[in-house]
């Protein structure tokens, strides 16, 4: 809950906290493209996780994806069944992310 309250307070993503919280996957950040997939890896969590909304400006996510952001299907085999898929975020585009997310091209909400 406290990465939860220092995000929505306007923290920077920071690649310390996601390789300390990091569970399986490459290192990074991870969003998925449908609530109920995201609720799926938040329940996951030890003590349960929390689901954020971050709306990113298209030009933005272009840009995002043009320098390495990746959107693909959610690896797994079923059940669970994923809808949507997801945007994972390297930590060498946290940088650029936190700067775009400071000038209000991406929000966040809870």
């Amino acid at each position: 809950m406290t990465s939860l309250r220092n995000f929505l307070a306007g923290a920077s993503l920071d690649a310390d906290v996601a390789r300390a919280e990091h569970t399986n996957g490459t290192p990074g950040f991870y969003m998925a493209t449908v609530k109920n997939d995201a609720e799926y890896f938040a329940a996951r969590r030890l003590g349960g996780g929390n689901v954020l909304t971050i709306d990113i400006d298209d030009d933005v996510l272009e840009q995002l994806r043009n320098l390495g952001a990746e959107q693909k299907a959610i690896p797994g085999i079923p059940p669970p069944f994923f809808v949507g898929d997801e945007i994972y975020l390297p930590e060498g585009l946290f940088a650029t992310f936190n700067a775009r997310l400071k000038e209000g091209h991406i929000r966040v909400s809870f």
